[in-house]
């Protein structure tokens, strides 16, 4: 009997353990523990806003990133039909520019070329109007005409 009598002693003291336990201490636990599940609950759930954020934000930044590409791509084609369009005109008014220089130089030999053919033809009057004039003067042989001339040449040059 002593057995029984302790058997029933020591489960009456399990059981009032268990009940003294339950009271005081698994009650804080519980409490403590629901506390810390949800702390935990929304802890993930801050962690699966900011990774949802996070995710929104990199497709933001790429979805800038490509555009601000586009936007410097299409500057910088814009810049190159610039450039072109520049070229083009430099290359236009140059074209321009070296035609009137040649034009002018034309004209610049043109007007030296009538000015010395107006000054061989006044040295060429000159010539025949003092050859005359010695013909003229004397009375000529064939021979004599061929040496007025050639001296008239010579004083000419």
């Amino acid at each position: 009997m002593n057995l029984d009598l302790t058997l029933i002693l020591e489960i009456i003291s399990f059981f009032l353990l268990l009940w003294l336990l339950k009271k005081f201490v698994f009650a804080k636990v519980l409490v403590i523990m629901d506390k810390r599940a949800g702390t935990i609950k929304d802890t993930l759930a801050e962690i699966e806003r900011l990774r949802e954020e996070a995710h929104a934000n990199h497709l933001k930044v790429s979805q800038e990133l490509l555009e601000i590409k586009q936007k410097a791509l299409q500057i910088k084609n814009q810049t190159f039909l610039e450039v072109q369009q520049y070229r083009a005109q430099k290359m236009e008014a140059a074209q321009k520019e070296s035609e009137e220089i040649i034009k002018k130089a034309k004209e610049d030999v043109a007007a030296v070329i009538e000015e010395a053919k107006q000054q061989v033809r006044s040295y060429a009057a000159e010539i025949a109007f003092a050859i005359a004039k010695k013909i003229l003067e004397e009375e000529i042989t064939p021979q004599k005409h061929k040496k007025i001339i050639e001296e008239s040449l010579k004083e000419w040059q």
